[in-house]
C-alpha cells in the first residue's frame, strides 16, 4: 500500500512539474503590443494583406506565440505568429 501511494505521488508531481515548466517557457518573438503589422489574407479571407496594430501576444503552450490584432476598421483577428509580417519589413504581394 505504502509503495502505491509514493508510486502516486511521483506520478502526479512529476507531471506537475511537466505542466509548469510548459506554462513557463518562455518563447521568443520580435512582435510586442503597440507594434503595426501586415496581416496574412489567410487569416483575415480578404484578397490583400492588411495592416493592423497588435493588440496581444501570448505564449500558448500548445501552438507556440499566438498574437492578437486590431485592424483600421476595428476588426479583431488572432492567429499564430507566422501569419504576421512587421511593416518595416518588405512586403511580396505576388
Amino acid at each position: 500500500m505504502e509503495y502505491f501511494l509514493l508510486s502516486l505521488i511521483r506520478y502526479i508531481l512529476n507531471n506537475y512539474v511537466k505542466d509548469i515548466m510548459a506554462i513557463t517557457t518562455i518563447t521568443k518573438t520580435k512582435f510586442k503590443v503597440g507594434d503595426r503589422v501586415w496581416v496574412s489574407p489567410q487569416v483575415t479571407n480578404r484578397i490583400e494583406w492588411v495592416q493592423a496594430t497588435i493588440t496581444e501576444v501570448q505564449n500558448n503552450p500548445f501552438v507556440g506565440i499566438v498574437i492578437t490584432v486590431k485592424t483600421d476598421d476595428n476588426t479583431y483577428f488572432f492567429e499564430k505568429q507566422d501569419m504576421f509580417k512587421s511593416t518595416e519589413q518588405e512586403l511580396c504581394l505576388q
